[in-house]
């Protein structure tokens, strides 16, 4: 399984596969699709790696699918209070 808190590879392998998924992704439409690029990440003990990695997943997405309507989450299994953190 994936360790993203810890494993800079496993980061590295999640914007890859997104990489990957979006060109294909964005070839069926904008239209009913949307993407979330992890569910309910924890990172509790560091929401900013999640943010940073969130963004940077995301500018991989847009690379190829630029209109796709992208879920984002906060730290700590989604929480509201860590996702208004990612954009103070």
């Amino acid at each position: 399984g994936w360790k993203l808190e810890t494993s800079a590879v496993d980061r590295v392998a999640l914007v890859r596969l997104w990489s990957g998924l979006a060109p294909a992704l964005g070839k069926l439409g904008a239209a009913g699709i949307f993407p979330e690029i992890l569910n309910e990440p924890v990172f509790a003990a560091a929401p900013a790696d999640w943010a940073s990695l969130q963004a940077d997943t995301l500018r991989a997405i847009r690379a190829t699918w630029p209109d796709a309507t992208t879920i984002l989450t906060g730290a700590n299994w989604g929480s509201g209070r860590n996702f208004t953190r990612m954009w103070a």
